[in-house]
């Protein structure tokens, strides 16, 4: 098997997006939508 196939990655990245627009649409500081997103992420 190609040793591609067969290492298991270390770290994973997630890329969020949205939560500056989803805030700027509730009239809210994009640190909230920073924050909201955060808290989905943990669920």
């Amino acid at each position: 098997m190609p040793e591609a196939l067969t290492r298991i990655p270390t770290h994973a990245a997630i890329i969020v997006d949205g939560n500056r627009r989803w805030a700027k649409n509730r009239g809210l500081p994009a640190s909230f939508g920073h924050k909201a997103g955060f808290d989905r992420l943990k669920e």
